[in-house]
């Protein structure tokens, strides 16, 4: 997934700046923060089209 790949890619790069560390660690709690809550909107988004299926495939099979 996108977050994993920048993660890993952006803890190395915090490390590195030791000044601008505070302000890279703000910004990052908050990217963190969004990615999160934007995760938790896609999920609840796909259990909703997940039940819509499994409810279509029902009414199908009967």
């Amino acid at each position: 997934c996108i977050p994993c790949s920048l993660d890993r890619w952006y803890v190395p790069l915090g490390r590195q700046n030791k000044k601008t560390n505070n302000w890279s660690s703000q910004v990052y709690t908050m990217f963190s923060g969004l990615v999160r809550s934007a995760q938790r909107h896609y999920n609840r988004q796909d259990s909703d089209y997940m039940a819509n299926q499994k409810r279509e495939g029902h009414e199908r099979n009967t």
